[in-house]
């Protein structure tokens, strides 16, 4: 309130005579003010502030001004006006906004004027709150209604709580608005008691309290208030406060209604619909829907669209649905616009008009409406999947039971957003609250399969019979399978069959199969192929997949006796047209040991390609070999890998033990590393090589076992002895590391190397590369490092490439090629090797061998710290701090650091450290910053010696102790760390915690300047110009130091540089150059470069005199408490002349 006080004596006198009394009240862009002018006479104004770009000022006034109406600007209508003038508001030379004033003559009302009676006083107010023979005003219609509330009006005081409730003339205070209700409706005011009643129905403004609603309902219906009538109706329907009582509230509803209140019509339509008090009768729930949709009801006229649409009480007629859907639209009613899209998008009633669609939809949900949210990002999957995701989310998280659903299944199978089986399994869980049959049986198939949750076969059963008993055909179909196979419940094959039965009578497909097969294996029944047949046959029908391919193999067999290729053949080519995995496969089949067709292998990959693509282990397992040994198709390890794990329930062998690693590695799936033993055990006493090297791998590491290298070295022989080139080098590896109390044995380890490397085994090459590099077992060579490590790159290794690079880039065995290294990291990150992304990442940063790009920079850290490498989750978060390929975000910065931190990375520890030391992207915290600083102490980060030293200096966090804060940076020193030198030489400099020693200061600056630390070239330059005693000041020397610092882009330096040209102390005087450095540092942000640039523009110090460029810098120099700064603002101002803001409008009553 004061700053708009402050504007308005600035506009004085308003309109050419009034002065400012009081604001009577303020809040949001509005206020009423009271005026006086030189004859005591008083008039009311009323200020609207707007917020907008000076560009677009005037316009704003105009559109105030020409749609003033009820709707645009409601708090200015009802208020007749005089005049109208407007002024800009100003911040720091730009307009951003502007005060519109609306002036409104009051005739003074003296006391005696003023009525005495409380009836009286209540019209009196009701005029001036209406603006209805008086100028409307809010505030003093407010004062009337309390003078009259003094003497127990009822109903003032029920204006009083409209007043409070809805912030008329008075800032909005629904609790205070509850009291007022009370308070009249206990004087018997009936529109209050209806009032109250409603706040303790809806809890506005009070706790919720349907007992104490439906009391106070019922006290203003009992004087046959409308409105009231019509909420005990809600009462009574829906048993709020009341027991439900049909009846009653069809009676309530019926009384309001014939009183004329539109909702209770539409209510008693609603009864008739759904018989609640009456029978039902949709005619008359129509002809109730037609009356108020009639008065413009919005909800009515869009149920009475859906009747006409549906055939539902009228006679069918989708025109009709079109145009009521139309009226409740043109309302901008958000399910109306939804209803009227599904028209558009399907044809009913109009011509179908998807874009209209997807407008109507988009309009229905940014309104909140869930079904729209639906259906827009249905619309919109082709071409904006994430924006289509972005609408299904909200719409489930809304509460929408069909969203919940779908973004489960999407979540559950990666559509359009990144896997995440817990979440899909969260979602459908909620869905299932609300008692949907299609989320309860999905709910049971997640915690029969283990999908998101913990498997519990108990609780799979439990949703199952729930979903049947909700009338989920599928639903009951699984609780068959429960019962057929024993799925947390005990095994009863009748059961199953007699559920299956009931289903299939109910022509669902899936049970008419399973009911099929029961009776082909003779499952709960006497098996009888020709009823298995007949079962399969109806299913087919449907187009059941597995019921096609279940025939097929019925003619394969032959069911009286020959087989039938040529019908199984095409059963199953039915099957493969549908892209049915079993069909695929068993085509495959026949293709590839030539039963029923000419043996053709090409024709094989194909459907078992094919079958892979839409999800069958046993295909995938396949196709992964041949992908692995490039038979019949390009080698792709990566491919390879892929399929492998895709096809672990397949019992293959190789998909076993691959699948044993993802659950040892956490691959897709949470790490379970008893698990991975379990399934690597098996394969190994099943004599598979690859799964033998595994088990040993995890005896080596303890992984779900206790470790055992004795018996990792057992499976790792088992495994050499097929010659699996892994096992040899982790067998190597164990000969490396020493075990069973032996020394390491690198000639064994060597031996082993090499006896893999035979076979050009790209691992084997590497560690022999990495032994030649370091002079492990070996004479250090670099040169064959490098040579082994081309090898085994050119192989594909991916490390191999990586440190191949690195060679290349420290020239280590080569001669230094940065784009050599480059060719080198992109090879090894094409597998995703994190170091490799690292690099990559780091060369895109600096500008390495290619064009800087940060943006790609900060997408191979991205993807590098996804695999949890250290470094790159520091890159990374340094690209968040600093802005490097993205936008700053300080607090993610944070949890990268923390993240490196959990990974023991030095670096890592010392980030966080100073994110608390300093409060990036966290709360200061000085305590943590030292545990941090000191887990990187430990690591030997030489940074966190300095920060250590700094925080003992300071005493945050601990207790002050300048020899501590001595001994951390004299550590930093003694390893050469520059900044070990600049932090011991400001100790000398200042004398703290050691004696005053200036030429120590100085020479140890010195070697950190040498060492280019900029802060250390700014720092003795200092000293060499004033601070220093006298006899050490070098005026030359401190030139030399600053010029050298502004190289390094010290903006301190640059500011006093240009104080050195400005007035040729140990320079020739120079204003240009002063002028041009000043312009520099303050740029930079230099506080004291502020006022000296203000100064240069002010006098024309190097440049030309401009008091506007000069006034802005002044002002900063000022915000920063610079000496002088008032000064020179105030002489500035003295020249400058200011804008005042004009009228455009002049209008009267």
């Amino acid at each position: 309130m004061n700053e708009l006080l402050e504007r308005l004596k600035m506009y004085e006198p308003l309109f050419g005579q009034w002065k400012v009394d009081f604001i009577a009240i303020n809040y949001g862009d509005m206020a009423w003010v009271y005026l006086k002018n030189d004859r005591d006479e008083e008039a009311l104004m009323k200020v609207k502030t707007l917020y907008c770009p000076e560009e677009e000022v005037e316009g704003r006034v105009f559109d105030l001004m020409m749609k003033y109406d009820v709707v645009a600007y409601p708090e200015l209508t009802n208020s007749p006006y005089l005049q109208e003038e407007h002024y800009y508001l100003e911040n720091d030379h730009h307009i951003e906004g502007v005060d519109i004033c609306l002036l409104s003559v009051l005739p003074k009302l003296d006391d005696d004027e003023t009525p005495v009676l409380e009836e009286d006083l209540f019209q009196l107010a009701l005029r001036y709150m209406n603006g209805k023979e008086r100028v409307q005003d809010e505030y003093r219609a407010y004062e009337l209604f309390e003078k009259a509330a003094k003497n127990n009006h009822a109903k003032s005081i029920c204006s009083l709580g409209y007043m409070n409730e809805v912030g008329l003339g008075t800032p909005m205070d629904k609790e205070k608005a509850v009291y007022y209700y009370r308070q009249a409706a206990d004087l018997d005011d009936e529109i209050a008691s209806c009032n109250f009643a409603f706040c303790c129905y809806e809890g506005i403004g009070c706790e919720q309290n349907d007992e104490l609603a439906f009391e106070y309902f019922e006290k203003a219906a009992a004087k046959n208030l409308p409105r009231a009538l019509f909420y005990l109706g809600e009462c009574y329907c829906f048993g709020r406060g009341v027991e439900k009582d049909g009846i009653k509230a069809m009676t309530h509803y019926k009384q309001a209604a014939d009183a004329g209140f539109i909702q209770a019509k539409y209510s008693v339509g609603y009864c008739y619909e759904y018989g609640i008090g009456v029978p039902q009768d949709l005619s008359q729930a129509a002809s109730w829907y037609q009356e108020a949709a009639n008065d413009g009801l919005e909800v009515a006229q869009l149920q009475l669209g859906y009747f006409y649409e549906a055939g539902e009480g009228v006679e069918q007629n989708e025109e009709m649905a079109v145009y009521w859907y139309q009226q409740a639209s043109n309302q901008n009613y958000a399910p109306a616009h939804c209803y009227l899209a599904y028209c558009y998008e399907m044809g009913i009633g109009v011509e179908q008009d998807v874009e209209k669609a997807k407008e109507l939809y988009l309009r229905s949900a940014n309104m909140g409406y869930p079904r729209a949210m639906l259906a827009y990002g249905k619309l919109i999957e082709n071409e904006n999947m994430p924006l289509a995701m972005e609408y299904l989310k909200r719409s489930a998280d809304i509460g929408y039971v069909y969203a919940m659903c779908k973004y489960s299944y999407y979540l559950e199978n990666g559509i359009g957003v990144e896997k995440n089986e817990n979440l899909a399994f969260e979602y459908c869980q909620k869905a299932a609250q609300y008692q949907d049959p299609s989320a309860l049986c999905t709910l049971g198939y997640y915690y029969e399969n283990g999908i998101g949750c913990t498997k519990d076969l108990q609780k799979a059963f439990e949703y199952y019979q729930l979903s049947s008993d909700a009338g989920s055909l599928r639903g009951m179909t699984n609780l068959g399978y429960c019962y057929e196979v024993g799925i947390g419940v005990e095994e009863n094959p009748q059961k199953a069959v007699e559920i299956y039965r009931r289903a299939a009578d109910l022509d669902y497909d899936v049970a008419q199969c399973n009911l099929g097969y029961c009776y082909e294996a003779g499952i709960g029944v006497e098996k009888d192929l020709h009823k298995a047949k007949e079962y399969y046959e109806k299913a087919s029908a449907q187009n059941n997949l597995r019921a096609i391919c279940n025939l097929g193999f019925l003619y394969e067999q032959g069911i009286d006796g020959e087989p039938d290729y040529q019908k199984a053949i095409e059963q199953y080519e039915k099957a493969a047209q549908f892209d049915y995995p079993r069909g695929l496969c068993n085509l495959g089949y026949l293709y590839d040991e030539g039963i029923g067709v000419e043996k053709d292998m090409s024709k094989a990959f194909y459907y078992y390609n094919r079958a892979s693509d839409v999800g069958d282990p046993s295909a995938m397992c396949t196709i992964g070999y041949y992908y692995e040994n490039g038979l019949g198709c390009p080698k792709d390890v990566k491919k390879a890998f892929e399929y492998y794990q895709r096809s672990s329930a397949g019992g293959n062998l190789r998909g076993m033990t691959n699948l044993g690693y993802c659950y040892e590695a956490g691959i897709g799936t949470e790490v379970d590393e008893e698990k991975a033993v379990e399934v690597y055990r098996h394969a190994a006493e099943l004599g598979f090589d690859v799964a033998q090297c595994n088990l040993g791998y995890c005896y080596e590491a303890g992984i779900g076992v206790e470790r055992d290298l004795q018996k990792a070295k057992e499976y790792y022989e088992q495994a050499s002895e097929r010659n699996n080139l892994r096992a040899l080098c982790n067998l190597a590896n164990l000969y490396e590391i020493g075990f069973d109390n032996q020394e390491a044995n690198y000639d064994k380890a060597r031996e082993l190397y090499e006896r893999a490397a035979q076979f050009n085994y790209p691992r084997a090459l590497c560690n022999l590369g990495l032994y030649y590099e370091e002079g492990t077992g070996v004479e250090k060579n670099e040169e064959k490092a490098v040579e082994y490590y081309r090898q085994a790159a050119e192989l594909g290794d991916d490390v191999a490439q990586c440190n191949l690079g690195y060679c290349y880039e420290m020239g280590i065995g080569v001669e230094v090629d940065l784009n050599q290294a480059r060719h080198w990291y992109s090879v090894s990150a094409e597998s995703r090797y994190p170091r490799a992304l690292s690099n990559l990442g780091l060369f895109y940063e600096l500008g390495k061998a290619c064009e800087v790009d940060e943006k790609k920079a900060f997408e191979y850290y991205q993807e590098a710290a996804s695999y949890k490498y250290p470094p790159a989750i520091c890159n990374l978060a340094c690209c968040y701090e600093d802005g490097i390929g993205t936008a700053v975000d300080e607090r993610k910065a944070f949890e990268f650091y923390l993240e490196a931190s959990k990974y023991n990375s030095s670096r890592g520890y010392y980030n966080v450290g100073r994110c608390y030391h300093y409060g990036i992207g966290t709360e200061v915290d000085y305590q943590a910053a030292m545990n941090y600083y000191q887990e990187a102490y430990h690591r030997h980060y030489i940074d966190a010696y300095i920060s250590l030293g700094q925080l003992y200096e300071s005493g945050l966090g601990v207790k002050q102790d300048y020899m501590k804060a001595f001994e951390y940076y004299n550590e930093a020193k003694e390893q050469g760390f520059s900044r070990g030198y600049y932090a011991l030489a400001n100790l000398y400099k200042a004398g703290v915690g050691v004696d005053k020693d200036t030429p120590k200061a100085i020479e140890y600056f010195t070697i950190g300047a040498s060492k280019g630390h900029v802060s250390s070239m700014y720092n003795l330059a200092v000293l060499y110009d004033f601070e220093a005693e006298e006899k050490y000041r070098d005026m030359p020397k401190a030139i030399e130091y600053y010029k050298m610092a502004v190289e390094h882009g010290h903006y301190g330096a640059m500011n006093n540089l240009g104080v050195c040209y400005k007035e040729g102390d140990g320079v020739e005087l120079d204003f240009d150059e002063a002028f041009r450095l000043f312009e520099r540092a303050a740029r930079g942000g230099d506080e004291h470069a502020y006022l000296n640039l203000a100064r240069a523009y002010t006098y024309g110090q190097g440049t030309d005199i401009d008091l506007d460029k000069a006034l802005p810098w002044c002002e900063k120099a000022v915000e920063a408490g610079l000496n002088d700064a008032k000064d020179l603002l105030k002489e500035i101002k003295g020249k400058s002349q200011k804008k005042k803001g004009f009228s455009i409008f002049k209008k009267k009553n």
